[in-house]
């Protein structure tokens, strides 16, 4: 995940449900999601196949 995002979520200034916007956006992908926030996020019940 770009260092901007892994810092900003550290600092708890930006939440899961923000970083969720970031994946959908295809910025970051569902695995960088999970390693930065121990979360699975599946694209697919998300709304995007």
């Amino acid at each position: 995940m770009m260092p901007f995002l892994t810092s900003m979520y550290k600092q708890k200034r930006i939440d899961n449900e923000y970083l969720k916007k970031v994946v959908k956006n295809g910025h970051i992908t569902a695995a960088q999601f999970k390693e930065n926030t121990g979360v699975n996020y599946n694209l697919e019940e998300a709304g995007k196949v």
